[in-house]
């Protein structure tokens, strides 16, 4: 099937970033989940499964823990099929803003022990994120075929016009309620629109099939690579 088939109402954030960089795919719904679509990516001569899951306007630690292990579960249908499997992070396409976890939590969740502090209302020990019977884990641990997570960025020419405009030049801000009302009316002159991209974090576990580097290496995807020991992750201005 090809995208003009996909089942997709409208196309979601990852949907159009395909588009945008000219990836052939086509829908998977053995791989959709309750809040994105699954799909197969040709690119670089490679074959990728993804599948995406929706976090809303506000993120819920709970919400994403359930909806990671959703995604994981629909990828290992194909785990024996010698495909890098790879949970697709994206916001509500309602959202005017973009509520995906920090890139440190992330590597966190994925490779690190939950921190008691992320909660309003820490259960008391034992205990486990979504508060049920299921014994916690590091994500990499619970689902061993996931190859990497990739969370969708907007990157809007607003912001950087914004950051060009008063972080270049920090001296030209006016604090008064004139400058203020200038600076207002400059913002609103600010373009419009922006680009997607990707941050992809490739998981510890060792027992994946890798993400080629070549497939989601736009000038604006960012990669976080093993370590040569694979015990952390490097950001991308280490590695």
């Amino acid at each position: 099937m090809d995208e003009s088939q996909s089942a997709v109402a409208e196309p979601t954030r990852f949907v159009r970033f395909l588009r945008e960089r000219g990836y052939a795919f086509s829908s998977e719904p053995g791989l959709a989940t309750a809040s994105g679509p699954g799909c197969l990516i040709s690119a670089a001569g490679h074959t990728v499964a993804c599948a995406v899951m929706t976090v809303e306007q506000t993120f819920n630690l709970y919400a994403f823990l359930d909806g990671f292990e959703e995604a994981a579960d629909r990828l290992g249908s194909l785990r024996n099929q010698g495909l890098p499997l790879v949970v697709v992070v994206e916001s509500d396409p309602d959202s005017l803003f973009f509520p995906t976890p920090g890139d440190r939590l992330l590597d966190t969740l994925l490779h690190g022990d939950v921190p008691r502090e992320l909660y309003d209302d820490p259960p008391q020990s034992p205990w486990s994120p979504r508060g049920d019977e299921r014994p916690e884990r590091r994500l990499v641990d619970a689902h061993p075929h996931i190859s990497a997570v990739a969370v969708v960025v907007h990157n809007s020419h607003a912001h950087q016009w914004l950051r060009d405009r008063f972080e270049a030049r920090p001296e030209s801000f006016d604090s008064t309620r004139e400058g203020m009302d200038a600076m207002v009316a400059e913002i609103l002159e600010a373009p419009q629109g922006g680009s997607l991209s990707l941050h992809i974090f490739e998981t510890l576990g060792g027992t994946a099939l890798l993400l080629p580097r070549e497939v989601f290496d736009g000038p604006m995807d960012r990669r976080w690579i093993p370590n040569t020991d694979r015990t952390r992750l490097l950001p991308p201005d280490e590695s």
